[in-house]
């Protein structure tokens, strides 16, 4: 059991290790944003947070605490997502 666990580590830690060099990238390129290009902000005000979508995409799941009626409390809204 013990020289299978051993095996299991070894060969995992290798299957990790590259072959060669990593390539360069300009310092621009590695402050660059690449994930987040097309982003519109559509609030401005309070605590935001970020939506969610569904596994399936059809419903869109996001969190707020801008009630005046209940400070200090976050909700969870859930709404259909229609194209």
């Amino acid at each position: 059991m013990k020289k299978t666990v051993t095996l299991i580590f070894v060969v995992l830690s290798l299957a990790g290790c590259r072959a060669g060099k990593p390539e360069a990238v300009s310092a621009a390129e590695a402050r660059a944003e690449r994930h987040l290009k097309n982003v519109t902000q559509l609030t401005f005000n309070g605590d935001n947070g970020e939506a969610c979508f569904s596994w399936d995409g059809k419903k869109l799941v996001w969190a707020s605490n801008r009630n005046p009626g209940k400070p200090h409390e976050t909700d969870i809204f859930i709404a259909d997502w229609e194209e």
